[in-house]
């Protein structure tokens, strides 16, 4: 398994939060041979990605998932590696984060010229965003009356996983964690 992020992102603590989490998942499941790779692009276009995971997959023991920092990064991917001929589930099974899909993606991708995939669901990870934005609200009144004492706060909500077509691969294989 592995997780691509753009060097960009590196530092940011919800990305910092992912990887800590999926390792956290994937030393809970006491697979021996279980590990995340980290790949790192140096910027946040198509080729960049692809050319990155390209590298890992030409290497000794390939993952066979890319869970991807964000659902821009899922598509860039998978768009980066069509002239590659890397099919996605069948080669590589991608994942996104956000469930940001549409308007807002397609404002947003660097293809590099390339056509969106739109034929394959995204299988990402749904953030409750209207449950964001009330908590984030909610903690803003309270700051204003003079509640909030100014410490950090952190709250948890939870996410759901959406399965779209790209972590199904065609056909059996082992995944590799």
């Amino acid at each position: 398994m592995a997780f691509l992020c753009d060097d960009a992102q590196k530092d940011l603590r919800s990305i910092n939060d992912r990887i800590r989490g999926v390792q956290s998942v994937i030393d809970e499941s006491g697979h021996p041979d279980a590990n995340l790779n980290l790949l790192w692009s140096p910027t946040h276009r198509s080729r960049d990605f692809a050319r990155v995971v390209r590298d890992r997959l030409e290497q000794q023991d390939p993952p066979t998932v890319i869970l991807c920092a964000g659902d821009l990064t899922a598509i860039e991917l998978m768009v980066g590696l069509r002239p590659l001929g890397y099919d996605v589930p069948g080669d590589i099974c991608i994942t996104g984060y956000d469930d940001l899909l549409t308007p807002y993606i397609a404002a947003n991708l660097h293809l590099d010229g390339e056509a969106l995939p739109w034929n394959l669901p995204l299988t990402t990870v749904r953030q409750p965003l209207s449950r964001i934005g009330a908590t984030a609200a909610q903690l803003l009144v309270e700051q204003i009356e003079g509640k909030f004492d100014g410490d950090r706060l952190e709250h948890l909500l939870d996410v759901e996983l959406v399965t779209g077509l790209t972590s199904i691969p065609a056909s059996p294989r082992p995944a590799k964690l």
